[in-house]
């Protein structure tokens, strides 16, 4: 196979693939061992899977720009926000207990820790598998989804506020009066006002409209090839006409309004009769908003066609599919608030729960109490990616963010098992897992760079790991063998202890850097 880079595609230069697998493995697999170990299983696999979603939202956004991928989008940032807000509440129920009531106890900060380490290392595992480098794509996929939030947010509004909805239909039918000429014309001096002004205006308007809609519609296209360019020149004759008969009615519509009834004395009653007639027909009128509404859309449809068929994501236009995804998000709630209130209730039981949730949702109401916990979701989500892009903005992430971010999570649980109190061996171990899955990533982006995926690399890849881990687990000896040995000496002040146990992983961390 040839090696010239110009017959390869982008993709070979990306990290290895066994060496990643293998840090991801290693990152899941010891963060939900010490998890597991310090009885907080269930906020780490709710803040895995939290990542895990997050990670997906910032893949769709990367891999593919069609607009359904923003449905796709916002459907997993929405499950991954729901995440992170699960795992905290499990952490703090697996302290509590379901229905707490107050005084509340002391929380303890471990079940949190590893809530976190999980949606670090979820996010991180599955960004180094799939290749994206979430400080990159991040912030695109944040703007989408606040976006996608407006359109709850702004149901929310209108369902909490009680709009003076008598008052606009009064104000409606008005405007509807005047536009259609429902009422009688105004007399002056004994004499009938035509209402010239308003009717030269809506033809003004009508004239606007069929001329947009004759730019929209594709009929020089839809023409056969021997009469295309007449159809073209005839379409343009008629806009050229259509544009002048709008700025006619226009400039005409000025003149009744300045001059009062003024502009109609003098005028033979013959014609001031027709003028009166024609003016106020609310028949004419209906017609000219018929044409008006046909025009916009006539107009607006093969605008739209054109742009749902296209393939890509045009961030100066409107953000269609991420409003599309919001909508999407209230019709699913609207559908299943009632469904989710009624299990809500059946799980809460017959206790303190139940007497906080039902008064609750009928103050509030199921539909905005389900709509708000999605759009917090969101919204919490949106925040998470936005962190991410700016520690990639700091440049404290790069190229291998995922790899990254993945040891991040590991460290985090070690420190989570640290504070849980287990065993000085499982915090050493977290640790040298930590920096083993850093090491595998690492080592996989430098053999994408200098060899490709199209090389021979496994060999390389296992003897690698073998030797990373070898080094690992001799780093954490030597970090245990030191707290043996203080532990063997007779009265250890409390503080010299934690000095010694800080040393020794510290220690575990430079012996391992160095050495590598």
């Amino acid at each position: 196979m040839s090696v010239d880079d110009r017959r390869l595609p982008e993709t070979n230069w990306r990290p290895t693939r066994t060496a990643t697998a293998a840090s991801a493995l290693l990152a899941v697999g010891g963060t939900l061992l010490l998890a597991s170990l310090a009885d907080a299983a269930l906020p780490a696999v709710l803040g895995l899977v939290a990542g895990g979603c997050l990670a997906g939202a910032v893949w769709t956004t990367a891999v593919a720009e069609r607009r359904v991928a923003t449905l796709a989008t916002g459907a997993l940032a929405t499950v991954g926000g729901l995440g992170l807000l699960a795992a905290a509440v499990a952490a703090a129920l697996g302290q509590l207990g379901w229905s707490p009531s107050p005084p509340l106890p002391p929380l303890s900060f471990a079940p949190f820790a590893f809530a976190l380490a999980g949606a670090v290392t979820g996010f991180g595992a599955l960004g180094a598998v799939w290749g994206v480098a979430p400080g990159d794509d991040a912030g695109t996929a944040a703007g989408r989804l606040f976006v996608a939030a407006l359109l709850p947010m702004a149901v929310l509004v209108l369902d909490r506020w009680d709009p003076p909805t008598e008052t606009v239909r009064e104000w409606a039918v008005v405007v509807a009066d005047l536009v259609l000429s429902r009422t009688p014309a105004a007399v002056e001096a004994g004499m009938s006002v035509p209402r010239t002004g308003g009717f030269l205006l809506l033809g003004a308007i009508a004239a606007i409209a069929v001329r947009t809609s004759l730019g929209s519609l594709p009929l020089a296209e839809l023409a056969d090839e021997t009469s295309r360019d007449d159809v073209a020149s005839a379409v343009g004759r008629s806009r050229s006409v259509l544009a002048s008969l709008a700025g006619v009615c226009a400039a005409l519509s000025v003149v009744p309004v300045a001059l009062g009834p003024e502009a109609y004395e003098g005028l033979p009653p013959g014609i001031h009769g027709a003028l009166l007639a024609v003016t106020t027909s609310t028949g004419l009128r209906w017609l000219l908003v018929v044409v008006t509404l046909g025009g916009v859309c006539a107009a607006a449809v093969p605008r739209l066609v054109r742009a749902a068929a296209s393939e890509r994501f045009r961030p100066d236009r409107v953000p269609v599919a991420s409003l599309g995804a919001g909508a999407v998000l209230v019709t699913v709630v609207f559908a299943a608030h009632g469904r989710l209130a009624s299990v809500a209730l059946d799980r809460a039981g017959e206790g303190a729960g139940r007497a906080l949730l039902g008064p609750l949702l009928e103050s509030v109401g199921s539909f905005a109490l389900v709509l708000g916990v999605v759009t917090f979701g969101l919204l919490l989500a949106t925040l998470v990616l936005l962190g991410v892009r700016t520690l990639g903005g700091l440049r404290l992430l790069d190229e291998t963010a995922g790899v990254q971010l993945a040891s991040a999570g590991v460290l985090c649980a070690a420190v989570a098992a640290a504070v849980a109190d287990l065993h000085v061996a499982l915090v050493v171990g977290g640790v040298a897992a930590s920096l083993l899955a850093w090491d595998l990533g690492e080592f996989a982006a430098t053999l994408g760079g200098e060899i490709g995926r199209a090389g021979t690399t496994r060999r390389g890849e296992f003897v690698h790991a073998a030797s990373g881990g070898l080094l690992a687990a001799v780093a954490g000896l030597v970090a245990l063998g030191v707290d043996r040995a203080v532990a063997g000496v007779p009265a250890v002040p409390t503080p010299l202890a934690v000095v010694v146990v800080a040393s020794a992983v510290v220690g575990t961390v430079l012996l391992f850097v160095v050495s590598r």
